[in-house]
């Protein structure tokens, strides 16, 4: 979740505002969804190409092109089954002339342009699963009532869709309840829209200048299916889930037995080869702008100064403070009001003349070096508001520990994910406040062995825990051990 939205937020979105898009389905489609890959996929098609048309209708400009990242949630508040689509959109529409990337930002959408976006995609699924015959469009009574051989998924998916029983985590018998999560509430709010059952919400939207709301919003889109504080065992062993917007004072669990739990908690697990996190428009990967408009770090662009192996290293300099002061090279400070990197020169040691990159500034002035080899061109960051979308501003910049937090790959390190997301520094020393580095990495069990019989600690793992027949009433048989 944390990684992930790190990613998105540092190499993915540009520096525009966003607004999230939330598309329910109704309760007849979500087996389908959850299950058929090919479904997800038409139904996340069919929205992107419907909201996409609507902001370039609004925009008024020529050829515009738009972007969204569609993050799929498998899961409801209270532990269902319930497919749905968050998809982060850039507020706006981007046009690509020679040279030039402009970006346009929208208005905000209105309760007609909701009404007319959930109508459009509504009938466009409808037809798409007709035509792949995937509607049974008879009468209740000319259906067969011979039941279809289920699998075990099948069975999991079945309970994870079934009402299931609320009540608080002190109520003896669960409340009883036949009602749709989704229609809990029927107020009206100014950015939803419903049609047959399809919900659009569109009320979410942060502006540019907030880069932290942008990872909030991700981790939010991102999140896992449930969270641990808010479940608990009851006296009786039944396992109580709080649910996310409790109706009454008398439901604000979801109560169920172990095994309904697992049944539930399986159901929620995607199958092979289904992601959760697709690209559209220009951030997709085979688009031909997606390089034009996706940020990406300052040691990382195109010059006329260095090679991409010469701007990876001062990318990893970045990271190291300590090694980039060694070699004497100048990176940005937290603190600093102008946050300026340095590139490296030419294979012959020549500074390059000044030149102007978009609205980055580059200057020739030279650094503290310790040989005439590593003379350096400094590039200095200009205003936020004259940077170009697919540059980090430097706020940014700055709330990432002038580029120490930056995630440079899809995959953070340990150490960086938790200074980032917990503010929690783990290379810290706690006694001596020195600095803690990773030596090696210990694979070889007879090595990790060894190590931990010169620390005192257990060189065996322990034994896990004897598992219990589901039969098992009344303790009268045996348990069952664990299997090895």
């Amino acid at each position: 979740m944390c990684n992930t939205a790190a990613h998105l937020v540092d190499r993915v979105a540009p520096n525009v505002p966003v607004r999230q898009w939330v598309l329910s389905l109704p309760f007849e489609l979500r087996r389908l969804v959850a299950f058929r890959a090919d479904v997800l996929t038409a139904v996340a098609r069919i929205f992107f190409e419907t909201v996409s048309a609507d902001y370039r209708r609004r925009s008024g400009v020529g050829s515009p092109r738009a972007g969204a990242v569609t993050c799929v949630q498998r899961f409801g508040g209270s532990l269902n089954l319930n497919p749905h689509l968050h998809v982060i959109w850039l507020d706006g529409v981007f046009t690509f002339d020679e040279g030039t990337t402009r970006f346009h930002p929208a208005e905000p959408p209105n309760r007609e342009c909701l009404e007319r976006i959930v109508r459009h995609v509504a009938r466009r699924v409808v037809r798409w699963l007709g035509r792949k015959g995937l509607l049974d469009e008879r009468v209740r009574e000319e259906r067969s009532n011979v039941p279809e051989t289920a699998t075990s998924l099948d069975a999991c998916a079945h309970v994870a869709l079934a009402p299931g029983g609320f009540g608080s985590a002190g109520s003896p018998t669960p409340a009883p309840d036949d009602h749709d999560e989704a229609r809990w509430s029927h107020r009206q709010q100014r950015f939803t829209a419903e049609h047959e059952r399809f919900n659009l919400h569109a009320g979410v939207h942060i502006p540019a200048s907030d880069d932290d709301g942008r990872e909030r919003l991700c981790r939010y889109a991102l999140r896992p299916c449930f969270a641990l504080k808010r479940l608990s065992t009851l006296p009786d062993n039944r396992v109580a889930y709080q649910v996310k917007a409790p109706r009454s004072r008398r439901t604000t669990h979801r109560l169920m037995t172990p095994l309904e739990f697992l049944a539930r908690a399986s159901a929620l697990i995607p199958p092979p080869r289904f992601p959760l996190v697709r690209y559209h428009g220009v951030l997709a990967p085979n688009s031909p702008h997606r390089a034009r408009v996706v940020p990406r770090p300052l040691a990382w662009l195109p010059n006329k100064c260095g090679s991409r192996r010469a701007a990876e290293k001062h990318a990893r300099n970045a990271r190291h403070p300590d090694r980039a002061t060694s070699s004497g090279t100048r990176t940005p400070t937290a603190g600093s009001t102008v946050a300026s990197h340095t590139l490296p020169c030419d294979q012959k040691g020549v500074t390059t003349p000044a030149v102007r990159l978009g609205n980055l500034i580059t200057s020739s002035s030279p650094t503290s070096v310790s040989s005439p080899s590593e003379t350096a061109t400094v590039v200095t960051f200009g205003a936020d508001g004259d940077l170009p979308p697919n540059m980090l501003p430097i706020r940014h910049w700055n709330r990432l520990l002038g580029g120490l937090l930056l995630c440079t790959s899809p995959r953070l390190d340990w150490a960086t994910l938790m200074r980032r997301t917990h503010a929690t520094d783990v290379l810290e020393c706690s006694q001596c406040q020195g600095r803690l580095r990773v030596l090696a990495a210990i694979t070889e069990p007879d090595v990790a062995r060894e190590i931990l019989i010169r620390l005192g600690q257990a060189t065996t793992a322990p034994r896990p825990a004897r598992a219990r027949d589901p039969t098992w009433e009344d303790g009268t048989q045996t348990d069952v051990p664990a299997a090895e």
